[in-house]
């Protein structure tokens, strides 16, 4: 999503050119490339999958850390190692919400897919 935007603008905006994808998206902000609302749920989707991810790394029974566990009971234990006071199920309706505003997002400004036409 930021990476994105790096690649299409990154050129003619040096302060686009990190690795550190929160300082990539603030400066997107800053440059009116992406609306304070946008950037924030791409910042909110950003920063629970990054968590989960850690968290799914310190439980050390995944495979893959980009996967969510299917059974609520094991999203129940990512809650309570983030220090989320959910169920298993409301973090993987979490998740979800996130992840599908982010794509929506990403979408729109990047691919000009306009999700009322769909």
């Amino acid at each position: 999503m930021v990476q994105l935007m790096q690649l299409r603008h990154g050129h003619a905006h040096a302060e686009l050119r990190t690795t550190v994808t929160l300082e990539a998206l603030s400066a997107g902000t800053r440059l009116g490339l992406i609306t304070d609302g946008d950037a924030e749920t791409l910042r909110d989707a950003w920063v629970l999958a990054t968590n989960l991810r850690g968290a799914l790394a310190l439980r050390g029974n995944a495979r893959d850390t980009d996967v969510l566990p299917g059974d609520v009971r094991e999203l129940g234990v990512l809650a309570e190692i983030l220090g989320m006071r959910v169920t298993g199920a409301e973090l993987d309706e979490r998740y979800s919400r996130a992840a599908r505003l982010a794509r929506a997002v990403t979408e729109r400004l990047f691919f000009g897919w306009d999700e009322s036409r769909r």
